[in-house]
C-alpha cells in the first residue's frame, strides 16, 4: 500500500470520525433537550395530579358537609313532621270534643225548646179554661151588666 492510500485512508478514517462525533455531539444534545422536556412534563404531571388530588379533597369534604347538613335537616323535618302529626291528633281529639258538645247542647237547647213550648201550651190552654170558666159563671155573678141575648 502506498503512503497516499494510507493517507487517504487515514483522512477517510478521521473524517468519520469526526463525522460520528459531530452526530454524536448533536445527538447528545437532543437527548439532553428531551431529558430536560421530559424533566418538565413530568414535574407538570406531578402538580396537575396534586392540583387534581386537592380538588378531589375539597369536592369530598363539600360533599360530606352537604351531607350532614342535609342528614340534620333530615331529622329536623321528621320531628317536625312528628309535631304536625301529633298536633293534627290533637286537633281531632279537641274538634270531636267540640262536636260533641255542640250535639249535647244542640240536644238540650231542642229539650228547651219542647219544654217552653209545653209550658206555653199548658199556659194558653189553662187561660182558655179560665176564660171558658168565666165566660159560664159571668152571668150569675153581682154587677154582671153584659147580656148577650
Amino acid at each position: 500500500m502506498t503512503p497516499d492510500l494510507y493517507i487517504t485512508g487515514l483522512f477517510a478514517l478521521t473524517l468519520g470520525a469526526t463525522l460520528l462525533f459531530l452526530k454524536n455531539k448533536k445527538l447528545s444534545k437532543e437527548i439532553s433537550a428531551l431529558t430536560k422536556q421530559d424533566a418538565d412534563l413530568r414535574e407538570r404531571l406531578k402538580e396537575e395530579y396534586e392540583r387534581f388530588d386537592a380538588s378531589i379533597t375539597d369536592l369530598k369534604d363539600q360533599i360530606k358537609f352537604k351531607n350532614e347538613r342535609l342528614e340534620d335537616w333530615s331529622k329536623s323535618e321528621h320531628l317536625r313532621v312528628k309535631e304536625l302529626s301529633q298536633d293534627k291528633l290533637d286537633l281531632k281529639e279537641r274538634l270531636g270534643e267540640k262536636d260533641k258538645k255542640i250535639t249535647e247542647i244542640h240536644k238540650e237547647l231542642t229539650e228547651e225548646k219542647e219544654a217552653r213550648k209545653k209550658v206555653l201550651s199548658q199556659k194558653k190552654s189553662g187561660e182558655v179554661r179560665l176564660g171558658h170558666i168565666a165566660e159560664k159563671l159571668a152571668p150569675f155573678l153581682e154587677g154582671f151588666t153584659y147580656d148577650p141575648a
